[in-house]
């Protein structure tokens, strides 16, 4: 089933995007395809779980929050002081 663009579809690319490149660590293109990977597992893994994809974008923002809280560079940037 082919679904239509809308105005929508195209946040949600952009935040998933905005997330990775965070996650990664900004100017970290190995991190990105790592911090990819893992969204895109913890996506798959809360579908799984629970068994709907409405909570599936709450995964990764959950993630996002817990990472910058540990680490605010993201997990392969480098510290700046």
């Amino acid at each position: 089933i082919q679904q239509r663009p809308t105005p929508t579809t195209c946040f949600r690319w952009t935040l998933e995007a905005l997330i990775v490149v965070v996650l990664a660590g900004l100017g970290s293109i190995p991190g990105t395809l790592i911090a990819g990977m893992l969204l895109g597992l913890a996506e798959a893994s809360s579908t799984l779980i629970f068994g709907s994809n409405q909570y599936r974008e709450m995964a990764g923002l959950v993630i996002f929050v817990v990472i910058l809280s540990v680490r605010s560079q993201g997990l392969f940037g480098e510290q700046h002081v």
